[in-house]
């Protein structure tokens, strides 16, 4: 016990991390719907948005306002950059099945 706490046991900390990355929608959107790193080209912070929006919706999960969305990509290590007008994430961008599907909605 730790100042009047329940310290809980590794094991149990382990399986409450295992458990919020199993519920953590953006995680999956990213692995299904995003490409990262060096070879990803910047898209716009708009179209990542409304790609997660649509995967969220399809997968009954909760839409996230620009701003929250900016927060939990910022909290993931994606820099947000403004160029030219543009505004984008550094390091992400969307697979090229998604990008046509973004495109021709």
């Amino acid at each position: 016990m730790k100042a009047g706490r329940l310290v809980r046991p590794p094991e149990v900390q382990a399986e409450g991390r295992e458990y919020k990355e199993s519920q953590d929608s953006m995680a999956d959107w990213i692995a299904e719907c995003c490409i990262t790193g060096e070879e990803a080209e910047g898209v716009s912070t708009e179209a990542l948005r409304s790609s997660f929006n649509d995967f969220a919706s399809r997968t009954g999960d909760r839409t996230l306002s620009q701003t929250h969305f900016k927060e939990r990509m910022a909290a993931r290590g994606f820099k947000y950059q403004r160029s030219k007008g543009l505004r984008f994430f550094v390091g992400v961008g969307l697979a090229p099945r998604n990008l046509t599907e973004l495109m021709a909605a």
